[in-house]
């Protein structure tokens, strides 16, 4: 088993990747050039929120005299910050989450939250016409409860259900794996690169790192009914390529090898290969299918108290993607190195649950509608360590039902079973998301959203003092955002979209794609 990822400065990869990040924005407006354009726009969003269990948990769980429901006022500055130039484009969002309890007032918290992005594919052409994709991405996050699939977020954030993640590079968060309230840290690190080979074939490499940290738990009657959770930090790497078949039809080929971290746990691997098939079937339909096999070797399980050693284990792994949509952008940004987080001036930007970015708003007649599958392994951090295999089903509708009106829905389920410990867990976990937006200026949002997720527990044996751990909750939000601006449109879909047209995020005159996103088949 290779040692090199388990190196003390491979762990400190993700904080290295942001920094770098975060260093290159902050001198732009220095190296900005008289073609070069940089924007800073401040936006602010006010959320009032009823929440039927604010503690993710079981009312039996709680401590004696607590409230299981309550109402949260929610406010949410943002700092977003983009440069366009000859060399290179970037973005960067800072944002702090503020929450007021009315019931249960020890549960108000301060949260940070940061992504940002830098493309040199402009930098990379100068040095090689072949270059066809070069940039680098991260996140990072603090909230005292649960993220992602988990958590969800205001609508049109990026990350509500129905979002999990780019098909094929699903964070841990995404196998919809819930614990109750607990301080979270995490970070998030991609380094992406593709060369042209040939004219039709090229050859894709990347490198993620993620980290998710855990704190005090909140709101449990005793330490005896606390969940076990496990720290976990992942490594991947991952190497493909992808030939374009014809001006529609494009085939992906992909390896990558990943390291998870969950100390008692001792660290296993994971090997996987796979095969993807895409295809644009109209200017509004594309699909994408891919399989393949996971091998996972032998480790050491050391989480239910005593060494247990496992037997290495090959299976299955699958993705799917539809996506119908009347924007020929949308289209353009899933190419043959994985969907983009978005598209125009701050589309690059990585999701973080609450966050506001730009666009969103549909006029009437215009719609988004996706579909998505995955099967993969993914580390399970609560209550057993180790791999666990994960099938995550999402949908997601955006319409423009009429002038400055825009609905969205969105759904996820998942169903995960850990095989390889020595007890054997199982949970299914479903989420939804409705949310009416409305434009009442071009840069002042208002939101109508509810949300609904369960927890269900399916473990065949009881592995927690508290039994089997199941619960549901509910929210309602308002919500107010505003840009500062004088760029009209800011959440209008499509906003800046003629700004930065030449990073990586638009497509090339061959049709190729060279957006922020990992390629098909890893876990991220």
């Amino acid at each position: 088993m290779s040692l090199w990822f388990r190196r003390p400065a491979w762990r400190r990869a993700g904080w290295i990747i942001v920094i770098q990040c975060s260093v290159a924005l902050a001198t732009m407006i220095e190296v900005a050039s008289v073609s070069a354009e940089t924007r800073l726009i401040p936006l602010i969003s006010i959320t009032e929120t009823y929440d039927s269990n604010v503690w993710y948990a079981p009312k039996e769980a709680l401590a004696p005299g607590l409230k299981l429901d309550d109402f949260v006022t929610l406010a949410n500055p943002q700092l977003l910050l983009a440069h366009t130039g000859r060399s290179f484009n970037g973005s960067l969002t800072l944002a702090g989450v503020f929450a007021k309890y009315v019931n249960n007032s020890q549960l108000d918290y301060a949260g940070f939250n940061a992504s940002a992005m830098m493309d040199f594919l402009q930098l990379g052409k100068r040095m090689s016409p072949r270059v066809k994709a070069l940039n680098v991405y991260g996140s990072y996050q603090f909230t005292p409860s649960a993220s992602a699939f988990g958590g969800g977020g205001v609508g049109f954030a990026g990350v509500g259900f129905g979002t999990t993640g780019t098909v094929g590079t699903l964070g841990p968060f995404d196998s919809g794996l819930v614990t109750n309230r607990v301080r979270i840290t995490s970070y998030t690190g991609t380094a992406n690169t593709a060369y042209a080979l040939t004219p039709r074939t090229d050859l894709q490499m990347s490198y993620s790192y993620s980290q998710i940290s855990f704190g005090g738990q909140f709101g449990v009657s005793s330490p005896d009914v606390q969940n076990q959770l496990f720290n976990t930090t992942t490594h991947m790497g991952q190497v493909g390529i992808n030939t374009r078949l014809s001006p529609r039809d494009s085939l992906t080929t992909n390896y990558s090898y990943s390291i998870f971290q969950q100390p008692p746990l001792d660290d296993f691997d994971l090997h996987t290969a796979s095969l993807t098939w895409s295809r644009t079937w109209t200017r509004q339909l594309t699909s994408s299918v891919g399989g393949g096999a996971q091998l996972i070797p032998g480790f050491t399980d050391v989480s239910s108290g005593r060494p247990i050693t496992t037997k290495a284990t090959i299976g299955p792994t699958a993705t799917a993607l539809i996506t119908w949509s009347s924007f020929s952008s949308t289209l353009r940004d899933i190419g043959p190195y994985g969907a983009s987080f978005g598209s125009g001036l701050f589309g690059g930007l990585p999701p973080v649950p609450w966050n506001v970015g730009q666009g969103g708003s549909f006029r009437p007649g215009q719609y988004a509608i996706s579909l998505s599958y995955n099967y993969a392994v993914f580390p399970s951090f609560v209550a057993q360590a180790g791999p666990m295999h994960s099938h995550v089903a999402g949908a997601q509708a955006q319409v423009g039902v009429m002038d400055r009106m825009t609905l969205q829905v969105g759904l996820n389920f998942a169903r995960s079973v850990g095989t390889q410990q020595a007890t054997t867990f199982a949970f299914d976990t479903y989420g939804t998301t409705a949310s009416l937006n409305y434009l009442i200026t071009p840069s002042f949002r208002a939101a109508l959203t509810h949300t609904w997720l369960e927890f269900a527990d399916k473990s065949p044996v009881v592995i927690s003092e508290q039994g089997l751990f199941a619960f549901s909750k509910h929210m309602v939000m308002v919500s107010l955002s505003y840009a500062f601006t004088p760029a009209r449109g800011f959440f209008r879909s499509g906003a800046f979209q003629d700004v930065g047209s030449g990073s990586s995020g638009g497509s090339q005159r061959d049709g190729s794609q060279s957006s922020p996103g990992g390629s098909s088949g890893g876990e991220k």
